[in-house]
């Protein structure tokens, strides 16, 4: 509820002007005897039934879209920790964006929550010659369909190499319709400085 200075008001949804548009509705009665509602089509008048000039500015239409809220999706899987505490700095900034969180070992991931994702954050270390780890090839073996249409950004750890792994799953993640958004990102051993602070940028960027 708000108090704007002369009649009471709250919000509510208005079905029909598209998007998450919201109206205040005003309490009270106009010179017909009829209990204002506030908002009409036209949104001119407190009445719909009878308008009344005392009560022309009862209604207050604000047209700004409300923010919302989308679900971030950060599935990892981690050998030594070190993309554990990637998805970890993700998640951090993930959360600076009000949006919800759905965060997960990639094991353990529910493939519904990533089909209703507006961002899919997904982490995974170098095994062997650069590859991507056996658990993630299985969940996208088992669930690949998912991906698609989702905005993904890959990140993951390595003692050493050039990010091929990540290269070869974000060919693997086109194939199955994924769209591969911005640059990979790389930690070499567990994340310095410079890492934890585009982590955190990361978790927090638009689509």
């Amino acid at each position: 509820m708000r108090d704007i200075g002369f009649l009471h008001s709250s919000a509510g949804r208005i079905d029909g002007l598209g998007g998450d548009s919201f109206a205040f509705f005003f309490g009270g009665f106009c010179r017909c005897g009829s209990a204002t509602m506030g908002f009409v089509p036209a949104y001119r008048s407190c009445c719909a039934a009878a308008p009344c000039q005392a009560f022309r500015a009862a209604c207050v239409l604000n047209r700004r879209p409300m923010a919302r809220r989308m679900l971030r999706s950060i599935i990892y899987d981690s050998n030594t920790g070190n993309t554990l505490e990637m998805a970890e700095l993700i998640r951090k900034g993930a959360e600076s964006t009000g949006d919800e969180i759905y965060f997960a070992k990639v094991q353990e991931a529910d493939p519904s929550k990533i089909a209703a994702s507006g961002i899919v954050f997904l982490g995974c270390p170098a095994t062997g010659k650069e590859k991507y780890t056996a658990p993630v090839k299985k969940f996208l073996f088992d669930n690949g369909g998912v991906f698609s249409g989702r905005t993904v950004y890959l990140f993951g750890s390595c003692s050493r190499g050039e990010g091929l792994w990540l290269e070869r799953l974000a060919e693997a993640l086109r194939a199955e319709g994924a769209v591969l958004s911005g640059e990979n990102l790389i930690s070499i051993y567990a994340p310095n400085e410079w890492v934890s602070d585009r982590c955190m940028a990361l978790g927090a960027v638009r689509p």
